[in-house]
Protein backbone atom coordinates (compact mmCIF):
# COMPACT_ATOMS: atom_id res chain seq x y z
CA UNK A 1 0.00 0.00 0.00
CA UNK A 2 2.46 2.40 0.98
CA UNK A 3 4.64 1.70 -2.52
CA UNK A 4 1.56 2.35 -4.40
CA UNK A 5 1.18 5.83 -2.22
CA UNK A 6 4.66 7.31 -2.98
CA UNK A 7 3.99 6.12 -7.25
CA UNK A 8 1.03 8.23 -6.56
CA UNK A 9 2.59 10.91 -4.89
CA UNK A 10 5.68 11.30 -7.38
CA UNK A 11 3.14 11.48 -10.00
CA UNK A 12 1.08 13.99 -8.15
CA UNK A 13 4.23 15.96 -6.99
CA UNK A 14 5.02 16.07 -11.23
CA UNK A 15 1.92 17.51 -12.38
CA UNK A 16 2.15 20.28 -9.29
CA UNK A 17 5.66 21.49 -11.05
CA UNK A 18 4.50 21.53 -14.32
CA UNK A 19 1.77 23.59 -12.79
CA UNK A 20 3.75 25.92 -10.60
CA UNK A 21 5.12 28.38 -13.90
CA UNK A 22 1.52 28.77 -14.81
CA UNK A 23 0.24 29.55 -11.15
CA UNK A 24 3.02 31.83 -11.29
CA UNK A 25 1.70 34.35 -14.11
CA UNK A 26 -1.55 34.76 -12.23
CA UNK A 27 -2.53 37.77 -10.58
CA UNK A 28 -1.23 37.99 -6.56
CA UNK A 29 -4.08 37.07 -4.51
CA UNK A 30 -4.67 33.79 -6.50
CA UNK A 31 -1.39 31.77 -7.02
CA UNK A 32 -1.84 30.87 -2.88
CA UNK A 33 -5.68 29.98 -3.22
CA UNK A 34 -4.76 27.56 -5.98
CA UNK A 35 -1.94 26.18 -4.37
CA UNK A 36 -3.84 25.56 -1.25
CA UNK A 37 -6.71 24.35 -2.91
CA UNK A 38 -4.45 21.68 -5.35
CA UNK A 39 -2.72 20.94 -2.45
CA UNK A 40 -6.33 19.63 -0.79
CA UNK A 41 -7.00 18.24 -4.32
CA UNK A 42 -3.78 16.27 -4.37
CA UNK A 43 -4.36 14.67 -0.68
CA UNK A 44 -7.83 13.56 -1.70
CA UNK A 45 -6.66 11.53 -4.78
CA UNK A 46 -3.86 9.85 -2.97
CA UNK A 47 -6.33 8.67 -0.36
CA UNK A 48 -8.89 7.83 -3.18
CA UNK A 49 -6.65 5.76 -4.51
CA UNK A 50 -4.74 4.06 -1.37
CA UNK A 51 -8.11 2.90 0.02
CA UNK A 52 -8.83 1.49 -3.91
CA UNK A 53 -11.39 4.41 -4.01
CA UNK A 54 -14.83 3.91 -3.83
CA UNK A 55 -16.55 0.59 -5.75
CA UNK A 56 -18.41 0.93 -9.33
CA UNK A 57 -21.17 -0.41 -10.13
CA UNK A 58 -20.53 -1.60 -14.23
CA UNK A 59 -22.15 -3.38 -17.55
CA UNK A 60 -20.13 -6.38 -18.82
CA UNK A 61 -20.32 -8.56 -21.82
CA UNK A 62 -18.52 -11.29 -22.80
CA UNK A 63 -15.86 -11.13 -25.44
CA UNK A 64 -17.42 -13.91 -28.36
CA UNK A 65 -16.06 -14.03 -31.75
CA UNK A 66 -19.38 -12.62 -34.81
CA UNK A 67 -19.00 -13.43 -38.32
CA UNK A 68 -19.16 -9.90 -40.42
CA UNK A 69 -19.24 -9.35 -43.70
CA UNK A 70 -17.96 -5.91 -45.38
CA UNK A 71 -19.64 -4.71 -48.55
CA UNK A 72 -19.60 -1.62 -50.99
CA UNK A 73 -22.11 -0.58 -53.02
CA UNK A 74 -22.14 0.46 -56.71
CA UNK A 75 -24.10 1.01 -59.78
CA UNK A 76 -23.78 -1.71 -62.30
CA UNK A 77 -24.48 -2.71 -65.98
CA UNK A 78 -25.93 -5.93 -67.11
CA UNK A 79 -24.34 -7.57 -70.23
CA UNK A 80 -25.59 -10.81 -72.12
CA UNK A 81 -25.37 -12.02 -75.37
CA UNK A 82 -28.58 -11.84 -76.48
CA UNK A 83 -30.17 -12.25 -79.70
CA UNK A 84 -33.77 -10.79 -81.25
CA UNK A 85 -36.25 -13.15 -82.88
CA UNK A 86 -38.23 -12.00 -86.00
CA UNK A 87 -41.18 -13.45 -87.33
CA UNK A 88 -42.80 -13.33 -90.58
CA UNK A 89 -45.69 -11.88 -89.39
CA UNK A 90 -46.02 -8.74 -87.29
CA UNK A 91 -49.79 -9.23 -85.74
CA UNK A 92 -50.72 -10.39 -82.62
CA UNK A 93 -48.37 -13.10 -79.89
CA UNK A 94 -49.51 -15.98 -78.10
CA UNK A 95 -46.90 -17.16 -76.04
CA UNK A 96 -46.40 -20.80 -75.71
CA UNK A 97 -43.50 -21.10 -72.87
CA UNK A 98 -43.20 -19.03 -69.58
CA UNK A 99 -41.20 -15.89 -69.98
CA UNK A 100 -37.28 -16.47 -68.95
CA UNK A 101 -38.21 -20.07 -69.18
CA UNK A 102 -35.41 -22.58 -70.62
CA UNK A 103 -36.16 -23.87 -74.07
CA UNK A 104 -34.28 -26.47 -76.04
CA UNK A 105 -34.14 -26.74 -79.65
CA UNK A 106 -37.00 -27.10 -81.34
CA UNK A 107 -39.80 -26.53 -78.76
CA UNK A 108 -42.80 -23.89 -80.09
CA UNK A 109 -41.65 -20.62 -78.09
CA UNK A 110 -44.84 -18.87 -80.00
CA UNK A 111 -47.91 -18.28 -82.54
CA UNK A 112 -47.33 -15.14 -84.46
CA UNK A 113 -50.19 -14.28 -85.96
CA UNK A 114 -51.25 -11.88 -89.39
CA UNK A 115 -53.13 -9.32 -87.78
CA UNK A 116 -52.50 -7.27 -84.46
CA UNK A 117 -54.28 -8.23 -81.64
CA UNK A 118 -56.63 -5.86 -78.82
CA UNK A 119 -54.30 -4.93 -76.09
CA UNK A 120 -57.40 -5.53 -74.21
CA UNK A 121 -56.62 -9.43 -74.79
CA UNK A 122 -52.66 -8.79 -74.49
CA UNK A 123 -53.29 -7.88 -71.01
CA UNK A 124 -55.43 -10.47 -70.29
CA UNK A 125 -53.16 -13.11 -71.41
CA UNK A 126 -50.75 -11.48 -69.96
CA UNK A 127 -52.65 -11.68 -66.66
CA UNK A 128 -53.70 -15.45 -66.89
CA UNK A 129 -49.91 -16.16 -67.48
CA UNK A 130 -48.33 -14.53 -64.16
CA UNK A 131 -51.67 -16.27 -62.48
CA UNK A 132 -50.82 -19.91 -63.88
CA UNK A 133 -47.20 -19.09 -62.89
CA UNK A 134 -47.93 -18.37 -59.36
CA UNK A 135 -50.51 -21.24 -59.09
CA UNK A 136 -47.81 -23.54 -60.21
CA UNK A 137 -45.38 -22.40 -57.61
CA UNK A 138 -48.26 -22.86 -55.01
CA UNK A 139 -48.84 -26.44 -55.24
CA UNK A 140 -48.31 -29.07 -52.06
CA UNK A 141 -47.29 -32.52 -52.47
CA UNK A 142 -50.97 -34.64 -51.36
CA UNK A 143 -48.58 -36.00 -48.39
CA UNK A 144 -47.10 -33.45 -47.45
CA UNK A 145 -45.37 -33.55 -43.92
CA UNK A 146 -45.70 -31.28 -40.68
CA UNK A 147 -42.05 -30.18 -41.33
CA UNK A 148 -42.86 -28.78 -45.05
CA UNK A 149 -45.98 -26.87 -42.95
CA UNK A 150 -43.83 -25.64 -40.40
CA UNK A 151 -41.42 -24.50 -42.66
CA UNK A 152 -43.55 -22.36 -45.13
CA UNK A 153 -45.37 -21.14 -42.19
CA UNK A 154 -41.55 -19.61 -41.45
CA UNK A 155 -40.99 -18.38 -44.24
CA UNK A 156 -44.45 -16.44 -44.56
CA UNK A 157 -44.14 -15.50 -40.96
CA UNK A 158 -40.36 -14.00 -42.01
CA UNK A 159 -41.33 -11.89 -44.92
CA UNK A 160 -44.60 -10.27 -43.38
CA UNK A 161 -42.37 -8.58 -41.01
CA UNK A 162 -39.80 -7.76 -43.74
CA UNK A 163 -42.67 -6.06 -45.60
CA UNK A 164 -43.57 -4.36 -42.41
CA UNK A 165 -40.28 -3.03 -41.50
CA UNK A 166 -39.55 -1.63 -45.18
CA UNK A 167 -42.65 -0.06 -45.14
CA UNK A 168 -42.02 1.24 -41.55
CA UNK A 169 -39.28 2.86 -43.04
CA UNK A 170 -40.86 4.20 -45.75
CA UNK A 171 -39.96 1.78 -48.37
CA UNK A 172 -43.54 1.06 -50.31
CA UNK A 173 -41.92 -0.77 -53.18
CA UNK A 174 -40.94 -4.02 -51.29
CA UNK A 175 -44.58 -4.89 -51.70
CA UNK A 176 -44.51 -4.65 -54.95
CA UNK A 177 -41.41 -6.67 -55.17
CA UNK A 178 -42.61 -9.64 -52.93
CA UNK A 179 -46.28 -9.28 -53.75
CA UNK A 180 -45.55 -12.69 -55.56
CA UNK A 181 -43.20 -14.75 -52.98
CA UNK A 182 -46.39 -13.46 -50.49
CA UNK A 183 -49.27 -15.12 -52.58
CA UNK A 184 -47.42 -18.32 -52.83
CA UNK A 185 -46.57 -19.08 -49.38
CA UNK A 186 -50.25 -17.83 -48.26
CA UNK A 187 -51.92 -20.21 -51.26
CA UNK A 188 -49.10 -23.08 -49.62
CA UNK A 189 -50.47 -22.29 -46.13
CA UNK A 190 -54.87 -22.68 -47.62
CA UNK A 191 -53.31 -25.92 -49.05
CA UNK A 192 -51.41 -27.00 -46.06
CA UNK A 193 -54.79 -26.72 -43.99
CA UNK A 194 -57.83 -27.33 -46.26
CA UNK A 195 -56.00 -28.97 -49.02
CA UNK A 196 -54.73 -28.61 -52.22
CA UNK A 197 -57.83 -28.76 -54.20
CA UNK A 198 -58.78 -24.95 -54.27
CA UNK A 199 -55.68 -24.00 -55.73
CA UNK A 200 -55.70 -27.02 -58.09
CA UNK A 201 -59.20 -26.06 -59.51
CA UNK A 202 -58.01 -22.42 -60.19
CA UNK A 203 -55.37 -23.74 -61.75
CA UNK A 204 -57.00 -25.67 -64.11
CA UNK A 205 -59.69 -22.78 -64.61
CA UNK A 206 -57.01 -20.21 -65.39
CA UNK A 207 -55.12 -22.86 -67.74
CA UNK A 208 -58.77 -22.83 -69.30
CA UNK A 209 -59.01 -19.81 -69.74
CA UNK A 210 -55.58 -18.99 -70.88
CA UNK A 211 -56.70 -21.40 -74.19
CA UNK A 212 -60.19 -19.85 -74.69
CA UNK A 213 -58.17 -16.42 -75.32
CA UNK A 214 -56.03 -17.83 -78.34
CA UNK A 215 -59.55 -17.61 -80.44
CA UNK A 216 -59.35 -14.20 -80.26
CA UNK A 217 -56.44 -13.48 -82.28
CA UNK A 218 -57.01 -13.23 -85.67
CA UNK A 219 -55.44 -13.62 -89.13
CA UNK A 220 -53.06 -16.45 -90.10
CA UNK A 221 -50.27 -17.78 -87.78
CA UNK A 222 -47.13 -18.84 -88.27
CA UNK A 223 -45.47 -20.78 -85.11
CA UNK A 224 -42.20 -19.77 -84.05
CA UNK A 225 -39.79 -23.03 -82.49
CA UNK A 226 -36.34 -22.50 -80.87
CA UNK A 227 -33.28 -22.58 -83.46
CA UNK A 228 -30.82 -23.08 -80.62
CA UNK A 229 -31.27 -23.68 -77.08
CA UNK A 230 -31.08 -20.91 -74.00
CA UNK A 231 -33.67 -18.83 -72.16
CA UNK A 232 -36.26 -17.62 -73.66
CA UNK A 233 -37.74 -13.83 -73.08
CA UNK A 234 -40.57 -11.99 -74.34
CA UNK A 235 -39.57 -8.19 -73.97
CA UNK A 236 -37.42 -6.48 -75.85
CA UNK A 237 -35.59 -3.02 -74.31
CA UNK A 238 -33.48 -2.02 -77.52
CA UNK A 239 -30.59 -2.70 -75.92
CA UNK A 240 -29.94 -6.02 -77.12
CA UNK A 241 -26.92 -4.93 -79.56
CA UNK A 242 -25.88 -2.31 -77.15
CA UNK A 243 -25.58 -3.86 -73.51
CA UNK A 244 -23.70 -6.97 -75.16
CA UNK A 245 -20.97 -9.60 -73.80
CA UNK A 246 -20.28 -10.92 -77.39
CA UNK A 247 -17.01 -8.26 -77.74
CA UNK A 248 -16.42 -8.59 -73.86
CA UNK A 249 -12.75 -9.88 -74.77
CA UNK A 250 -11.67 -7.18 -76.24
CA UNK A 251 -13.52 -4.39 -74.28
CA UNK A 252 -11.81 -0.94 -73.17
CA UNK A 253 -12.87 1.36 -70.76
CA UNK A 254 -13.41 3.56 -73.55
CA UNK A 255 -15.76 1.30 -75.57
CA UNK A 256 -17.28 0.77 -71.97
CA UNK A 257 -17.47 4.48 -71.98
CA UNK A 258 -19.16 4.77 -75.28
CA UNK A 259 -21.57 2.12 -74.96
CA UNK A 260 -23.35 3.91 -71.54
CA UNK A 261 -23.75 7.31 -74.46
CA UNK A 262 -25.51 5.37 -76.58
CA UNK A 263 -29.56 5.36 -76.95
CA UNK A 264 -31.65 2.35 -77.14
CA UNK A 265 -32.54 0.89 -80.72
CA UNK A 266 -35.68 0.67 -82.27
CA UNK A 267 -36.18 -2.92 -82.54
CA UNK A 268 -39.01 -5.49 -83.33
CA UNK A 269 -39.78 -9.12 -82.80
CA UNK A 270 -41.52 -11.41 -80.93
CA UNK A 271 -39.03 -11.78 -78.02
CA UNK A 272 -35.14 -12.71 -77.51
CA UNK A 273 -32.68 -15.68 -76.55
CA UNK A 274 -30.09 -15.67 -74.54
CA UNK A 275 -28.20 -18.71 -75.41
CA UNK A 276 -24.42 -18.52 -74.01
CA UNK A 277 -24.53 -19.51 -70.36
CA UNK A 278 -22.27 -16.72 -69.60
CA UNK A 279 -23.44 -13.40 -68.83
CA UNK A 280 -21.67 -10.05 -66.86
CA UNK A 281 -21.88 -7.19 -64.26
CA UNK A 282 -19.77 -4.87 -65.30
CA UNK A 283 -18.50 -2.33 -62.19
CA UNK A 284 -17.21 1.38 -62.88
CA UNK A 285 -14.83 2.36 -59.91
CA UNK A 286 -12.00 3.90 -59.04
CA UNK A 287 -8.13 1.82 -59.14
CA UNK A 288 -8.31 1.94 -55.04
CA UNK A 289 -11.18 0.36 -54.82
CA UNK A 290 -10.66 -2.44 -57.93
CA UNK A 291 -7.10 -3.08 -56.14
CA UNK A 292 -8.78 -4.83 -52.73
CA UNK A 293 -10.59 -7.36 -54.94
CA UNK A 294 -8.87 -10.60 -56.02
CA UNK A 295 -8.84 -11.92 -59.64
CA UNK A 296 -10.50 -15.13 -60.18
CA UNK A 297 -12.22 -15.01 -56.52
CA UNK A 298 -15.69 -15.78 -56.07
CA UNK A 299 -18.09 -12.78 -54.27
CA UNK A 300 -21.50 -12.57 -52.92
CA UNK A 301 -23.00 -10.08 -55.07
CA UNK A 302 -26.41 -8.81 -53.63
CA UNK A 303 -29.33 -6.94 -56.04
CA UNK A 304 -31.41 -4.61 -53.85
CA UNK A 305 -33.63 -4.19 -57.10
CA UNK A 306 -34.19 -7.63 -57.11
CA UNK A 307 -35.74 -7.90 -53.27
CA UNK A 308 -31.91 -8.22 -52.14
CA UNK A 309 -31.11 -11.01 -53.83
CA UNK A 310 -27.68 -12.70 -54.07
CA UNK A 311 -25.79 -14.57 -56.60
CA UNK A 312 -22.08 -15.74 -56.59
CA UNK A 313 -20.11 -14.19 -59.52
CA UNK A 314 -16.63 -14.28 -60.23
CA UNK A 315 -14.39 -11.46 -60.80
CA UNK A 316 -13.15 -12.43 -64.64
CA UNK A 317 -11.27 -8.98 -65.36
CA UNK A 318 -10.58 -5.88 -64.52
CA UNK A 319 -10.13 -2.90 -67.09
CA UNK A 320 -8.42 0.12 -66.54
CA UNK A 321 -8.22 3.65 -68.45
CA UNK A 322 -5.62 5.08 -69.93
CA UNK A 323 -4.44 7.03 -66.43
CA UNK A 324 -4.88 4.33 -64.48
CA UNK A 325 -7.14 5.76 -61.94
CA UNK A 326 -10.32 4.82 -63.30
CA UNK A 327 -11.37 0.70 -63.50
CA UNK A 328 -14.09 -1.71 -64.66
CA UNK A 329 -14.28 -4.81 -62.49
CA UNK A 330 -15.91 -7.51 -64.78
CA UNK A 331 -17.95 -9.99 -62.78
CA UNK A 332 -19.38 -13.22 -64.55
CA UNK A 333 -21.87 -15.97 -63.71
CA UNK A 334 -22.63 -18.97 -65.17
CA UNK A 335 -26.14 -19.16 -63.38
CA UNK A 336 -29.30 -18.60 -65.43
CA UNK A 337 -31.86 -17.59 -63.12
CA UNK A 338 -35.26 -17.39 -65.28
CA UNK A 339 -36.75 -15.22 -61.99
CA UNK A 340 -34.09 -13.00 -61.85
CA UNK A 341 -34.68 -9.26 -63.00
CA UNK A 342 -32.29 -8.51 -65.51
CA UNK A 343 -32.55 -4.59 -65.71
CA UNK A 344 -29.65 -3.00 -67.44
CA UNK A 345 -28.47 -0.60 -64.82
CA UNK A 346 -28.73 -1.82 -61.47
CA UNK A 347 -27.57 -1.02 -57.53
CA UNK A 348 -25.62 -4.07 -56.12
CA UNK A 349 -23.76 -4.88 -52.92
CA UNK A 350 -20.86 -6.70 -53.36
CA UNK A 351 -18.75 -8.76 -50.04
CA UNK A 352 -15.79 -6.94 -49.91
CA UNK A 353 -13.90 -9.08 -46.99
CA UNK A 354 -15.31 -11.51 -44.52
CA UNK A 355 -14.83 -10.39 -40.97
CA UNK A 356 -14.27 -12.62 -37.91
CA UNK A 357 -13.47 -11.19 -34.10
CA UNK A 358 -14.86 -9.64 -30.98
CA UNK A 359 -17.87 -7.03 -31.25
CA UNK A 360 -16.98 -4.12 -29.13
CA UNK A 361 -19.28 -1.16 -28.23
CA UNK A 362 -17.85 1.80 -29.68
CA UNK A 363 -18.65 3.20 -25.68
CA UNK A 364 -16.31 0.31 -24.69
CA UNK A 365 -12.85 1.62 -26.73
CA UNK A 366 -10.57 4.32 -25.08
CA UNK A 367 -7.21 5.07 -25.31
CA UNK A 368 -4.39 4.59 -22.45
CA UNK A 369 -1.08 5.87 -23.36
CA UNK A 370 -1.63 6.01 -27.04
CA UNK A 371 -2.63 2.61 -26.96
CA UNK A 372 -6.50 1.70 -28.26
CA UNK A 373 -8.12 -1.51 -26.05
CA UNK A 374 -11.11 -1.77 -23.44
CA UNK A 375 -11.15 -2.34 -19.53
CA UNK A 376 -12.36 -5.67 -18.88
CA UNK A 377 -13.67 -6.99 -15.27
CA UNK A 378 -10.90 -9.45 -14.14
CA UNK A 379 -10.54 -10.33 -10.11
CA UNK A 380 -12.69 -7.21 -8.98
CA UNK A 381 -11.18 -4.71 -10.76
CA UNK A 382 -10.57 -2.95 -13.85
CA UNK A 383 -8.07 -4.20 -16.58
CA UNK A 384 -7.08 -3.15 -19.52
CA UNK A 385 -6.58 -4.79 -22.71
CA UNK A 386 -5.36 -4.12 -25.50
CA UNK A 387 -7.54 -4.34 -29.29
CA UNK A 388 -6.82 -4.30 -33.05
CA UNK A 389 -9.85 -2.71 -35.00
CA UNK A 390 -11.15 -4.60 -38.34
CA UNK A 391 -14.04 -3.08 -38.86
CA UNK A 392 -15.70 -0.28 -37.69
CA UNK A 393 -19.78 -0.35 -37.76
CA UNK A 394 -22.66 1.98 -36.37
CA UNK A 395 -21.86 1.66 -32.86
CA UNK A 396 -19.57 -1.14 -32.49
CA UNK A 397 -16.16 -2.46 -33.60
CA UNK A 398 -15.30 -5.52 -34.69
CA UNK A 399 -11.69 -6.35 -33.58
CA UNK A 400 -8.92 -9.17 -33.87
CA UNK A 401 -9.57 -12.39 -31.48
CA UNK A 402 -5.63 -13.07 -31.87
CA UNK A 403 -4.91 -13.06 -28.22
CA UNK A 404 -0.82 -13.32 -28.49
CA UNK A 405 1.43 -10.88 -26.26
CA UNK A 406 1.45 -7.09 -28.25
CA UNK A 407 3.98 -5.70 -26.12
CA UNK A 408 5.97 -6.01 -22.72
CA UNK A 409 2.73 -4.72 -20.97
CA UNK A 410 -0.66 -4.52 -22.81
CA UNK A 411 -1.49 -7.79 -23.29
CA UNK A 412 -4.80 -8.27 -26.24
CA UNK A 413 -8.35 -9.01 -25.60
CA UNK A 414 -9.48 -12.94 -24.75
CA UNK A 415 -12.37 -14.92 -25.60
CA UNK A 416 -14.87 -14.67 -22.87
CA UNK A 417 -12.83 -11.72 -21.08
CA UNK A 418 -15.89 -9.78 -19.31
CA UNK A 419 -15.52 -6.67 -21.54
CA UNK A 420 -16.85 -2.98 -20.04
CA UNK A 421 -19.28 -1.63 -21.94
CA UNK A 422 -18.67 2.39 -20.74
CA UNK A 423 -14.85 2.67 -20.42
CA UNK A 424 -15.49 6.27 -19.33
CA UNK A 425 -13.97 7.03 -15.96
CA UNK A 426 -11.77 4.07 -15.80
CA UNK A 427 -8.54 3.62 -15.01
CA UNK A 428 -6.19 0.53 -14.45
CA UNK A 429 -6.75 -1.55 -10.95
CA UNK A 430 -10.17 0.59 -10.24
CA UNK A 431 -12.19 -1.71 -7.67
CA UNK A 432 -15.43 -3.06 -9.05
CA UNK A 433 -18.65 -3.89 -7.30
Amino acid sequence: MRERFDRIKTKSTELLLKLQKKIARLPHFLPGVIATALGVVMVLIAVYHSTDGFTTLVDVEPATIVYETETMSFTAYILRDEKVLTSENSGGVLYLVKNAGKVNPGDALARVYSQPVDESVKARAEFLDKCIEILEKSQVKDNFTAGESSTTAKELSALYYEIMSAIGSGDAGVVSSNYSDLLILLNKMHSYANGGGDVKALLDDYKRQREELAELYTGDYVTETAEEGGYFFKTLDGYENIYSSADIESMTYASFSEMLKKEPESVSGYGKMMQNYLWYLAVPTVRGISDSYVLGEVYSISFPDDNGRTLKMTLSDVIHDETGAKSIMLFSCGVLDPSFNYLRVQRVEIVSRDISGFRIPESAVCELGGTTGVYILKDGKATFRKITVLYEGEGYYIVSADYTVSDGYYVYIEQNDSIITDCKNMYEGKVIE
